[in-house]
């Protein structure tokens, strides 16, 4: 709700919860505290009986994340929720963007793909770095494979890096890390791009494939 620069200040998640071994229902806010949300996924931790939020924020402008943020609120006490943001540091800054970046504290092309939750009711926000380029032919293009048909635009679709903000259960941060993947295709939706997660006790492993062609290698970064 009011996810916009001129009405920040309410900004606010509605949480709408029903209970079916007792058709208890009920609703309660989680508010931004003057932030704009720039992208947000959600998750139910059932070990710790919590609903978790997290992802990217901005100051000022919709289009511009300044840092991630994490929200946790305990399902049975909604009202002691946990809130914490956390700017971007230098070293990711220029992980992500590179060193030519012109002193920009913010980024831009990136996306929340996964919410990991941790043990202790941490949490880890991966994020990938996405860009989708559009092309208006005069004859039109045929999409490839099962895409079938033929469209006014062609699409360029760019799946890079994968980057990991992890957050203590008091939404402190922990850690950050950086895994460097290319991925481009064209006129298929991206739908054999981005990475995999096979989530283990002892790690993670995350899977893509080096090229999109029938013919590729699938690599893996391993988190412990």
């Amino acid at each position: 709700r009011d996810n916009r620069r001129t009405k920040k200040k309410t900004h606010r998640f509605e949480v709408i919860g029903y209970e079916s071994y007792s058709n208890r229902q009920f609703k309660f806010d989680m508010r931004m505290s003057g932030r704009i949300t720039f992208d947000v996924d959600v998750i139910v931790d059932n070990l710790n009986h919590t609903l978790i939020a997290g992802g990217y924020y901005a100051e000022k402008v919709f289009s511009k994340a300044n840092g991630t943020f994490y929200l946790r609120a305990p399902l049975g006490d909604p009202a002691s929720a946990t809130l914490k943001f956390e700017e971007f540091n230098n070293t990711l800054l220029e992980t992500v963007e590179g060193k030519n970046r012109r002193q920009k504290k913010f980024l831009t092309q990136i996306r929340v793909k996964d919410l990991i939750p941790r043990r202790d009711g941490g949490v880890l926000i991966v994020g990938e770095k996405f860009k989708r380029l559009d092309s208006r032919t005069a004859t039109g293009t045929l999409q490839s494979r099962q895409f079938a048909g033929f469209t006014p635009f062609v699409s360029d679709y760019y799946f890079d890096d994968i980057f990991i903000v992890t957050h203590h259960p008091d939404g402190e941060l922990h850690w950050t890390n950086f895994f460097y993947k290319r991925q481009y295709s064209k006129n298929d939706s991206g739908v054999f791009s981005s990475y995999f997660v096979m989530k283990t006790p002892s790690q993670l492993r995350f899977l893509f494939n080096d090229e999109i062609i029938q013919n590729t290698t699938v690599s893996t970064y391993n988190v412990k």
